[in-house]
């Protein structure tokens, strides 16, 4: 990961904001304590989502070891937990993240069942429907996690530090996420959700992730500390868990040197579900490209055609609302691909 502000702002939830890519990484300078692959919430941690080609990155350098060491200094408390949750062999899963074979056959369950609905659903308006209801899947994964683990978790209502990054979706997210505006809104309040999400696409247009990191832009979603669309939120917000509320407010300075907030033996659960969902998607030929959510949403609000044009397995929104700047990375940076995970 790299360092300075734009990399702390990067690491900001334990995202990088590049379509959800996942970094193992190894905290130098604490060798008792090692977490494991984990999940976020707003949109980062390298190492990509399956089909990109970018590869988990082990980071060696001074910000590195300076990571390390403040993990050595969180205190008998974490380190409890962290020698708790942290059980089995860790190996590199199909997706380039590295999992333990708990939450690699995490992975390939919830694809498999997953791909499974969406090849046996004819009608296209119950496509969102079937990828809604499968948000119950990460409160089992989240249910099923150690109980050290799940205690050791400080997010409660109110803590929007995390609501401060870029968030990287896949369309299905952005579709559903619209319909619960559309459904649940007064018409006054849509009004309001359309300004603030043209004003996030209009302060993210042609800026880099990291640039977009930097401008610390609070979700469009969020009122008074709170996420509005909680019940349709995008699966990298359900993902992502804290041990420290303090923490996550110190990192939105970005003079600060990062602080890592992941829960060891959950992040690596949940991780899990949300690729195996998404991978499933790919497999079934929906769209794959990855979207800046408010972006995406102020299109999905605007025009009803993104829709139609993904239960059509075609590109749902425009390259404007990419998460990344086209042409900034390859073409395949970004894009969940089918590749044949899931049979």
């Amino acid at each position: 990961m790299s360092g300075g502000a734009a990399g702390h702002a990067e690491n900001l939830a334990g995202w990088d904001g590049k379509h959800k890519r996942f970094t193992a990484r190894r905290e130098s300078g604490c060798p008792e304590f090692e977490m494991p692959p984990a999940l976020p919430h707003g949109s980062q941690i390298p190492a990509d989502r399956p089909g990109s080609k970018s590869e988990p990155s082990l980071s060696t350098n001074s910000t590195a070891q300076t990571a390390g060491e403040e993990s050595c200094r969180r205190g008998d408390a974490d380190q409890a937990v962290a020698k708790e949750v942290v059980r089995g062999e860790s190996h590199r899963g199909p997706m380039g993240a590295e999992f333990t074979d708990e939450e690699e056959d995490l992975f390939n369950q919830t694809g498999e069942a997953v791909l499974r609905r969406l090849r046996k659903t004819r009608n296209p308006g119950d496509l969102l429907a079937l990828l809604r209801s499968e948000h119950k899947r990460f409160d089992r994964a989240y249910a099923a996690a150690p109980i050290a683990a799940r205690d050791s978790v400080a997010c409660r209502a109110g803590c929007d530090a995390c609501c401060h990054v870029p968030v990287g979706v896949q369309a299905h997210e952005v579709l559903i996420a619209a319909e619960f505006i559309q459904k649940n809104f007064s018409p006054e309040e849509l009004d309001s959700v359309i300004a603030r999400t043209a004003a996030h696409r209009a302060a993210f247009a042609n800026k880099d992730n990291r640039e977009r990191s930097e401008l610390r832009t609070p979700c469009p979603m969020l009122k008074a500390g709170s996420c509005t669309i909680y019940e349709s939120r995008p699966e990298a917000c359900r993902s992502h868990h804290s041990h420290s509320a303090a923490a996550c407010g110190l990192n939105l300075d970005p003079t600060r040197e990062e602080i890592d907030v992941f829960v060891p033996g959950v992040r690596g659960r949940m991780f899990a579900v949300m690729l195996g969902i998404d991978q499933a998607v790919a497999e079934a030929g929906f769209d794959g490209q990855a979207y800046d959510f408010g972006s995406a949403l102020h299109e999905a609000l605007t025009d009803s055609m993104g829709a139609i044009r993904w239960m059509r397995r075609e590109p749902a929104f425009p390259e404007s609302c990419w998460e990344e700047v086209p042409g900034s990375l390859d073409d395949d940076a970004g894009v969940i691909r089918a590749e044949g995970f899931f049979q």
